[in-house]
């Protein structure tokens, strides 16, 4: 995104036709749709605005009547359009329409690769509505020079844990171009029905079968993983060479660079945050009655709120972290959420700082730097860089006592064995490159 551009979550639909039981927007009570011809003056305010994304997601977006004129109206604009749906209504001419509309991109929820697991969570008949309407996507697809680049978010449960090393034969099947991998959080519906989380300390094995079963062949989509934390990627990717982008969790009503508009026209900052009653009112402006929208004017309005949230969250065995600023976990979650991520969190880092104690006394193993990783010198300062398969980047400038050992060892051969450079400088930037998730540990 642009300097001044946003992004746009629009719950175009205030109804559903599932009752999925962890719907997070279950509770949440909206006025009736407006009319695409109010809309389409909302969608211009928005883009005038900035708005270069907009995606239409809760309630079930094809339940309103004629969407696809709205999303064609916006990718008239230049704004890429992305809609999130559960599938299940979905057919040959809707789906015409929609490609010829111009949609930028389509999600697909799941929450199994079977009607047992699915539709326990999803509602009877479910699953295989689903199915259908996928393969009837991708024989339109296969027929004609039309794209539509396509996302499955599937969420682990504690139903569909035994399904982890069943699923990749199971996505191998179908057209996606990413399979998204994530939790249930705690909001919503889901609150009613906690039994259906999976527990916080199952979630890093859960992890490492799913990894293990990616990288036993190559497949045609790309896989992301949503519920991590920084360390837990960091430790899978140096014991088990699972190449995850890095990423750091960052909520975007803190960063003021995406908002919400529900079904009635009301602009939030956060939808879910604002009906969590956690803190002040979220909302900007009636988008109906705002003629000329202001992003970041009215994101000021509510900037205490914000900053207010941040101050009162309790962090203290995050102080010590590279991270501790730009890590923010979704405000909405419930505390319970947030103390078991960051209990996690800071154990995954204990865990990789006794790993590589254990290595370095039994000098046994060799360590290599990661794919994508390489070196950047500027003004006179070295920075350690690395290029993730999902083009973020991450650049840190490492200590100048350190920058001829670096080179030296950036310049050695492929594997370095543990115990090649015995020295208390090595150590201390062994642990660094490690941290910064730029080092392999292997075997042999």
């Amino acid at each position: 995104m642009g300097k001044n551009n946003f992004s746009v979550k629009w719950d175009i639909e205030p109804n559903c036709n599932l009752k999925c039981r962890h719907c997070m927007m279950a509770d949440i009570k909206y006025e009736q749709a407006l009319s695409v011809k109010e809309n389409k003056v909302i969608a211009r305010k928005l883009i005038d605005a900035g708005a270069d994304r907009i995606v239409f997601q809760s309630m079930e977006p094809l339940m309103y009547v004629e969407i696809y004129k709205l999303i064609s109206y916006c990718a008239s604009r230049g704004t890429l359009t992305g809609l999130i749906t559960n599938g299940t209504l979905l057919s040959e001419s809707l789906i015409n329409k929609l490609l010829d509309a111009r949609l930028g991109y389509m999600i697909i929820s799941l929450e199994g690769i079977s009607p047992k697991t699915n539709d326990y969570i999803r509602g009877e008949g479910s699953f295989n509505k689903v199915l259908k309407n996928i393969h009837i996507l991708q024989d339109i697809l296969d027929k004609t020079d039309r794209l539509l680049y396509m996302i499955l978010e599937y969420n682990l449960t504690s139903v569909n844990r035994e399904e982890v090393n069943l699923m990749f034969d199971f996505f191998d099947e179908l057209p996606f171009d990413v399979i998204s991998i994530g939790e249930i959080v705690n909001f919503g519906r889901a609150t009613e029905n906690k039994d259906i989380k999976l527990r916080r300390d199952n979630i890093l094995n859960t992890y490492i079968d799913i990894y293990s079963n990616y990288y036993k062949k190559k497949r045609n989509y790309i896989l992301n993983t949503k519920g991590l934390t920084p360390y837990e990627i960091v430790y899978l990717n140096t014991f088990y060479n699972t190449d995850i982008p890095f990423y750091v969790v960052s909520c975007s009503v803190r960063n003021g660079n995406a908002l919400s508009v529900s079904s009635d026209g009301v602009a939030r900052v956060c939808t879910i945050l604002n009906e969590s009653k956690l803190c002040g009112s979220m909302e900007l402006c009636d988008l109906k009655r705002t003629e000329i929208f202001d992003m970041k004017k009215e994101y000021y309005k509510v900037r205490n709120e914000i900053d207010l949230m941040s101050s009162t969250e309790n962090r203290e065995n995050c102080i010590e972290c590279r991270h501790y600023i730009e890590c923010t976990f979704c405000p909405a979650a419930d505390e319970e959420t947030h103390i078991e991520a960051r209990k996690n969190c800071n154990s995954a880092r204990k865990r990789i700082a006794k790993n590589l104690d254990d290595i370095l006394e039994s000098k046994e193993g060799v360590i290599s730097f990661s794919k994508g990783v390489y070196l950047e010198e500027l003004d006179n300062n070295l920075y350690v860089c690395r290029l993730y398969k999902d083009n973020n980047i991450t650049k840190t400038m490492i200590s100048i006592e350190y920058k001829p050992l670096l080179l030296e060892m950036y310049n050695d051969k492929e594997y370095i064995p543990i115990d090649k450079y015995n020295s208390k400088e090595y150590i201390a930037l062994l642990k660094d490159l490690i941290m910064l998730d730029c080092i392999i540990y292997g075997n042999q």
